[in-house]
């Protein structure tokens, strides 16, 4: 899938960054996925980022289910 025809259907990147132990993942999913999945990595203290910069290689992010 071409990252233009990705954006239309609402897919974005998202990075999550864990301080202790250090650790930085990648996936892409649907931006209202990301948003609501960040909203409860925030309070355990990971830092999301979610940004436009898709990868045919990132997989979805696990558990999907339980932010849509």
């Amino acid at each position: 899938m071409s990252g233009v025809s990705a954006l239309r259907r609402g897919l974005c990147h998202i990075r999550v960054r864990f301080a202790r132990p250090s650790l930085e993942l990648d996936y892409q999913d649907d931006r209202e996925v990301a948003d609501r999945f960040a909203a409860v990595a925030h309070k355990v203290g990971a830092d999301v980022t979610i940004d436009d910069e898709l990868r045919d290689s990132r997989p979805p992010l696990p558990c999907r289910g339980l932010w849509t």
